[in-house]
């Protein structure tokens, strides 16, 4: 069975699954096990993309503390069409999602670590601060042409001092290199688990109705990247071909950042040289306000398993 929400397919599975508590949850017993706070906590097996209810949850047998369903704000109040389900921050988190990502694949429901604007925690995920699904607008967009004309608007002007423009592409020129070939190196599940580790500050749990991670950016309306695109289907192109690519998916939104848990990461320099010419197209502060060039961009991608953007 299949679901379409907002022209996004989602995929339905059947069955049980064992149930994980996390630690740092208040524990809690279901009907199976005689406890008398069944009632209390809604056991979910996500089916068609389907949301928890607002309160506790237990989702593929992860138990989960309140969560909520959100969206964007509405003239007469909050959306009825909800992306999102939200929990409160808590300790183990990424505990929590690692488990969820072993146990939601193909389900319709993608799960998410979350975190708000420093100063702020509740934005955006508390403040109404989303677009409605805009999945419609992924229709015409193509990766190459993207990536081309990122590229083309980020390289300096003509006028600006060629040598440090040198120095910026190197060792590529002015004209985008094209795509990078897909990696099929694997990293190690330690490797992986570690990336995840390494997200550090408070964190919420996030269900997104998406049918692959790639797309839960377009599917829940964030605007993090509002300073330069529209809606996020331009992001959501180049993240699909990603995850075909190397295996990359979303583990981490915050108010304008992503991190991309990557199964298949460049191994060599030569490699990590054509995705940094990507993700300078894609996101040029990770170069202009952080390594300084391409160059240095990629010595620190190679081998890399967790990819982070942010947008000014």
């Amino acid at each position: 069975m299949s679901l379409s929400i907002s022209g996004c397919m989602l995929v339905s599975v059947p069955g049980d699954v064992a149930e994980t508590a996390i630690p740092g949850i208040s524990p809690w017993q279901d009907g199976r096990r005689g406890g008398s706070c069944a009632a209390s906590v809604a056991a979910v097996n996500p089916v068609s993309g389907s949301l928890p209810a607002d309160g506790e949850a237990s989702v593929a047998g992860v138990r989960l503390p309140a969560g909520k369903r959100t969206g964007p704000e509405g003239r007469s109040g909050r959306s009825p069409q909800s992306a999102l389900w939200v929990t409160g921050e808590f300790a183990d988190a990424a505990g929590a999602w690692l488990a969820l990502r072993e146990r939601l694949g193909g389900t319709g429901l993608v799960p998410l670590l979350l975190s708000g604007l420093r100063g702020e925690p509740g934005r955006p995920w508390e403040s109404g601060e989303l677009d409605p699904p805009a999945c419609g607008a992924l229709a015409d967009l193509e990766v190459p042409a993207l990536l081309r004309d990122g590229w083309d608007s980020h390289v300096p002007c003509p006028e600006e001092d060629e040598q440090e423009t040198a120095e910026l592409l190197a060792p590529f020129s002015r004209s985008f290199p094209g795509l990078a070939p897909a990696a099929s190196g694997l990293a190690s599940p330690a490797g992986l688990e570690q990336a995840v580790a390494s997200l550090t500050g408070p964190m919420r749990i996030g269900l997104a109705v998406a049918s692959r991670p790639a797309d839960v950016l377009v599917g829940i309306g964030w605007q993090g990247a509002a300073n330069y695109h529209r809606t996020a289907a331009p992001l959501t192109v180049v993240l699909r071909s990603w995850e075909d690519r190397f295996g990359a998916a979303v583990m981490h939104v915050g108010f304008d950042t992503i991190d991309l848990l990557v199964e298949r990461p460049a191994l060599s320099r030569q490699a990590a040289l054509a995705v940094a010419a990507e993700h300078f197209a894609f996101c040029m502060d990770n170069i202009y306000q952080g390594a300084g060039s391409i160059s240095a961009y990629a010595r620190q991608l190679t081998g890399a398993v967790r990819w982070s953007f942010w947008w000014d």
